[in-house]
């Protein structure tokens, strides 16, 4: 005759069972929620227009881009006093390093608008997968 636990339609071997693949599951889910990070979260440097960017992510979102001098690893800074015209065609922003005296620019807008452009070119290379690991 077989032992029945609190349920008592269970044996108690399919009730130790069924705890464990439970506590596996949950094991396993609270892992990959909290522990395990997609690939992409190891992708936080990349060169655009001539330009080191560096960031990080929080959850799927870029966050923290900054810009970096491709030869001295100098953080830039920038010039976008040409988007102060409203009237101007020549809208571009200016990266400078202040250390070594590159310059690079992106054109159309502020800074805001450019980095705009970066995040959706960092988003586009991880939507395609086609990011340096």
């Amino acid at each position: 005759m077989e032992e029945y636990t609190i349920v008592s339609f269970m044996p108690n071997w399919a009730f130790i069972t069924i705890c464990i693949v439970f506590t596996l599951v949950l094991l396993f889910l609270i892992l990959k929620i909290f522990f395990l990070k997609p690939a992409y979260f190891y992708y936080v440097e990349d060169t655009f227009y001539k330009i080191t960017w560096k960031w990080r992510w929080k959850k799927s979102a870029v966050v923290e881009l900054y810009c970096f001098c491709p030869k001295c690893d100098e953080k830039l800074v920038y010039d976008d006093t040409s988007c102060n015209d409203r009237f101007s065609l020549n809208k571009e922003t200016k990266f400078i390093c202040e250390k070594c005296h590159l310059s690079s620019s992106l054109s159309g807008g502020n800074i805001s608008y450019s980095l705009n452009i970066i995040e959706r070119e960092i988003n586009r290379k991880v939507r395609l997968n086609i990011y340096e690991k």
